[in-house]
């Protein structure tokens, strides 16, 4: 391996600015909200998707091992910080082409930059009656980046690579992988049918290493007449498995109308909810159950907390809030419906 030649090949071909050496690649990525550690061996920042197989060849030249992050914010599944020591960073944050807009079937062609928030800014501005495939990582948060680890979010296409039709990637050798309907009838027919022809491969770029996914395009779902969230408390744990199966009695009947449901404890309910309380650690540096539950109470939220969207027109969302309370009667507790006017 000659790290040394590559990183003079790779400044020739991004400019010098664009490549980060080991110090300046640890400063800049080497945080973990995980507390995980990772040697990175630098960091390549790329401007332009034309760039990336020319920079994959370098790598292959020389030996060097490379992981390519979207924007490393994509918490719950990972951030910038490679799986291994000592590999170069592939930075794709600075691609932030929305390639293509279907207005009509509501198909998106992003590149790995274009985040949650950025989508959500082009979907107002042209007055666009489609959701952004939202999830708890934020706005920050890279589309491409969430869909090939496969995240989960509760607008009504919860599975987000399940709305993924077509991809561009670049492989280890730095060819470009291309879906063969895409080869063959182009781009449109590609973005509308995700199965294509012959053997599906698409899915092989998820949670691995086969290649550089460059260009995704994700169907999104059309913005219902109404949205409202249903929120309830669990009193106790022992109303967890009652609850679990009264939520997926709302899941298996009410489909497409309920988007998705989270039961979250008390812990990661505090944690999105209010100021860490360093005041209250114990001597091992952990918050103790008693601060927990005092806080808890103190703020009204209890040991679990569910959580639910519910979309469609303002008879048929009616008409599952029946459904809802019915399931989670005698299990929850301060069942509230909540809309963008309550």
């Amino acid at each position: 391996m000659s790290l040394d030649r590559a990183l003079t090949q790779w400044r020739e071909l991004l400019g010098r600015e664009r490549v980060l050496d080991q110090a300046a690649a640890m400063s800049s990525y080497g945080a973990d909200c995980g507390a995980a550690r990772r040697r990175i061996a630098a960091a390549l920042r790329i401007g332009d998707a034309l760039q990336v197989p020319d920079a994959v060849r370098i790598a292959l030249a020389h030996g060097v091992a490379f992981s390519p992050v979207s924007t490393g914010r994509n918490w719950g599944y990972g951030t910038a910080l490679p799986a291994a020591d000592d590999c170069v960073l592939l930075d794709l944050s600075e691609l932030r082409r929305i390639v293509h807009f279907d207005a009509e079937m509501g198909v998106v062609t992003v590149e790995p930059g274009v985040t949650q928030g950025a989508l959500s800014e082009f979907l107002s501005a042209g007055s666009h009656p489609f959701m952004v495939p939202t999830t708890g990582a934020g706005p920050d948060c890279s589309l491409v980046g969430n869909a090939l680890e496969r995240g989960f979010g509760i607008t009504p296409h919860a599975d987000h690579f399940a709305a993924v039709t077509d991809i561009e990637a670049v492989l280890a050798d730095g060819t470009v992988y291309r879906t063969a309907l895409r080869e063959m009838a182009g781009d449109e027919l590609a973005r509308l049918f995700k199965w294509g022809i012959g053997p599906y491969s698409a899915g092989l770029f998820t949670q691995g290493s086969l290649g550089v996914v460059t260009r995704m395009s994700i169907v999104l779902a059309r913005r219902p007449a109404t949205v409202q969230v249903a929120l309830f408390g669990l009193e106790h744990d022992g109303l967890l498995e009652p609850a679990v199966t009264a939520v997926r009695k709302v899941l298996s009947t009410l489909p497409g109308l309920v988007g998705g449901v989270n039961l979250m404890n008390r812990h990661r309910v505090l944690a999105m909810t209010a100021p860490y309380p360093r005041d209250r650690l114990g001597p091992d540096g952990l918050i103790s159950e008693a601060a927990l539950v005092a806080l808890g109470r103190q703020l009204q939220i209890a040991p679990w907390t569910g959580f639910a969207t519910l979309y469609g027109t303002p008879r048929t969302v009616a008409a599952a809030r029946k459904e809802v309370k019915a399931a989670l009667a005698g299990v929850a507790t301060r069942l509230v419906f909540v809309s963008p006017r309550l």
